[in-house]
Order: C-alpha cells, then structure tokens, then sequence
C-alpha cells in the first residue's frame, strides 16, 4: 500500500479535518502526522466545549492517551514520535504538568524534539493545552 492515508477518530471532526495522515516513506515506513490533540471527548458535539477536565494535569494525560490511541490505528506507539509540539495557555503548564506527564510517556523510550508554544487561546476556553506529534514507524 503506498497511497497517503487520512483518517478521523474524532466524530464531530468528520468532514473537516483528519486526525491522522499517513504517508509511504520507505518499504514498512511510513510518516504520520497528528492534527493538535486536545483534551475534548472525541464523540462530543460541535460547537460545543466537551473538555474532560478543568484541571491541567488530567488534560495532558487525555491528550497523551488520545495520541497513543490514535497512533495504534496505524501500528504505531509513542516510541515512533520524533517531534512534538505543544501549545499552552500559560507557560507554567510547559514545566508542569507536562514535563512531568512526558517524562512518564516516555521513561525507556526515545526521547522526541520538542517545540513549547504559549498562545493567548485554543479553540475553547477551557482548553489549557494542545498537542500535535509527528512519528515515523520502521
């Protein structure tokens, strides 16, 4: 198969954006590429907020299963991300909790590049944090 794949795991999303695209780049690799990740319940409604959690610490740890969830769908795990970016609403939230949840990802794994960015918003206001990952399987 090598033809890019787009796919959405996220309902209120179809139609307007993938979650994931998949593209060939050696015999049994491939580049996936993931949408920002944000702490919102994929099967919520549009328009509306859905984010599990006000508290920070519990939306990093979402955000982190839902890119877990979504790299398995393409036979991949956290050990393939070789670049993450994550977008905060403070800049307090890029020394805890994410480094805190990151380093619980990925203790025995390979360590990605990293890209920390503070914005003035997300999409919601209660959204704290986002976060999109590139990964390479092979």
């Amino acid at each position: 198969m090598n033809e890019i794949r787009r796919d959405s795991y996220t309902p209120f999303f179809d139609g307007i954006i993938s979650d994931i695209v998949s593209i060939p780049i050696a015999e049994g690799r491939k580049l996936l590429m993931l949408s920002g990740v944000a702490a919102q319940n994929p099967e919520g409604k549009p328009f509306q907020s859905n984010v599990v959690s006000a508290d920070c610490e519990e939306q990093v740890r979402h955000i982190w299963k839902r890119i877990a969830f979504i790299l398995e769908q393409h036979g991949a795990t956290v050990a393939d991300v070789v670049k993450i970016v994550t977008y905060v609403t403070d800049a307090r939230y890029l020394v805890h909790p994410t480094s805190k949840v990151l380093r619980e990802v990925f203790a025995g794994k390979p360590v990605p590049v990293s890209t920390g960015l503070v914005v003035s918003g997300l999409a919601y206001p209660e959204m704290l944090i986002e976060v999109d990952v590139t990964a390479v399987t092979g």
